[in-house]
């Protein structure tokens, strides 16, 4: 598996009424996966994976091979 380096994502999230910063250190792994698990894969493939997923983080992409 490879990882890649995507960078920084900045962004704000408000809380009640205060507003916080945020800076998100990002990646992409490319590689072949193995399912062992086929529920918990579907279900973490429809509802991706990670706490960063409102700011377009944690989306699965896959590809027969």
């Amino acid at each position: 598996m490879d990882a890649i380096d995507e960078g920084y994502v900045n962004g704000s999230k408000i809380k009640g009424d205060k507003r916080h910063q945020l800076s998100l250190k990002t990646a992409r792994f490319e590689g072949v996966l193995e399912v062992a698990d086929a529920k918990t894969f579907t279900e973490a493939f429809r509802n991706g994976i990670g706490p960063a997923k409102a700011f377009g983080c944690g989306l699965l992409s896959l590809a027969r091979v």
